[in-house]
């Protein structure tokens, strides 16, 4: 009796196991389905577009203004004359 009583024990918590584990498993979904009707997903898709294209326009408008002022500061170091339109 004391091997098998070892093994079915062991069975008994390993299933108490996989009990818990979809118990859990349950309600994480009940949790995420709670999250994802609490938010508007429309409008925050719509609010994160409209930060990422106000960002990526800042970085271009401010990438040109460095790169112009670059341009300045090595014609100015180097005493040469440089098309700013023509060089990049």
């Amino acid at each position: 009796m004391g091997r098998n009583s070892k093994r079915r024990r062991k069975k008994i918590t390993n299933i108490d196991k996989t009990e818990k584990d979809l118990i859990k498993n349950n309600n994480n979904q009940i949790s995420l389905a709670v999250f994802m009707g609490k938010y508007d997903w429309e409008k925050l898709s719509y609010l994160v577009g409209i930060i990422t294209v106000i960002l990526s326009g800042g970085y271009v408008i401010l990438n040109n203004i460095y790169v112009i002022i670059y341009q300045k500061d090595c014609e100015d170091f180097y005493k040469m004359i440089v098309s700013r339109f023509l060089c990049k």
